[in-house]
């Protein structure tokens, strides 16, 4: 398993025996810093990258480590798509592990010795999450929770033909290319770093903004995974815990349309397991 671990000046001295620990167990460890002790650098540059390392597939868990543990927790839990806990036992990283399925440890370097650290570690590296229909409802609430104020602010692009006419150039059902910064991306589009993520329009408010649901033709049986059909040839899965607000200017290009059947299935199920 790969892992990214991080830490300011306060969290320093724990990451690094950490990073020892972790690497000798097996572990591959990406240290995205501090890469020397300085008194004056600020958590939440590091709660950063170690957020940004997860999501965008570079590691599959993270790590990082201030002095309370309480700091880089909450910076770390802005960046979209981030479940973090700050944990200060075994239990407590097991339950999180096994109930939120969290993909990023926070640990309280001032609070925890180094034998303790490397048990709650080890707990959160090794518990899978429980598969456990309401824990994954309640995950799927707490994603649509998330998305509700996002708009990919972060994302500078814009889309360079039909931006004029988005009001018309889309309709619900539609099945678009969304282009999206390289913290929350996806597939790589070849053209200067950007990712494109496949969604299905479920429901337009306005000319530039539109409620989408991603999609994946990764298969999976999950309550809130629902096929929707083939696209350019390839059958797909609506994921309904990833539902969110889009920008309609981040539109690439259409890749098809879902029949009004499918879309009022997609309508409904969201309704049920989101609470929308």
């Amino acid at each position: 398993m790969k892992v990214v671990i991080g830490a300011d000046h306060r969290g320093f001295a724990l990451k690094e025996d950490l990073k020892l620990f972790l690497s000798v167990g097996g572990y591959a460890i990406h240290d995205v810093g501090a890469h020397e002790y300085v008194s004056t650098d600020d958590y939440p540059v590091f709660a950063e990258a170690v957020a940004h390392a997860v999501i965008n597939g570079e590691a599959e868990r993270g790590i990082v480590l201030c002095g309370s543990g309480v700091g880089v927790c909450i910076a770390a839990n802005k960046i979209y798509g981030v479940r973090a806990v700050d944990a200060h036992s075994v239990s407590e990283a097991q339950e999180a592990r096994e109930h939120q399925d969290v993909n990023v440890l926070t640990l309280s370097a001032d609070r925890l010795d180094e034998d303790t650290a490397r048990a709650i570690a080890l707990a959160f590296l090794t518990t899978d999450f429980s598969e456990e229909e309401r824990h994954a409802r309640r995950i799927a609430q707490i994603a649509a929770l998330e998305s509700k104020d996002v708009f990919d602010e972060w994302c500078s692009i814009k889309r360079e033909t039909n931006a004029e006419k988005s009001h018309h150039y889309f309709r619900e059902g539609d099945v678009f290319f969304v282009r999206m910064g390289k913290n929350i991306g996806f597939e790589q589009d070849g053209k200067g770093g950007l990712f494109l993520r496949p969604v299905l329009i479920v429901r337009k408010f306005n000319k530039d903004i539109f409620f989408g649901v991603a999609l994946t033709t990764h298969l999976k049986h999950n309550p809130f995974y629902i096929p929707i059909g083939s696209v350019r040839g390839q059958e797909n899965v609506a994921i309904l815990s990833q539902s969110r607000l889009y920008d309609a200017r981040r539109l690439d290009y259409r890749l098809g349309k879902i029949n009004a059947q499918t879309l009022a299935l997609v309508r409904t199920k969201l309704r049920s397991v989101l609470k929308l």
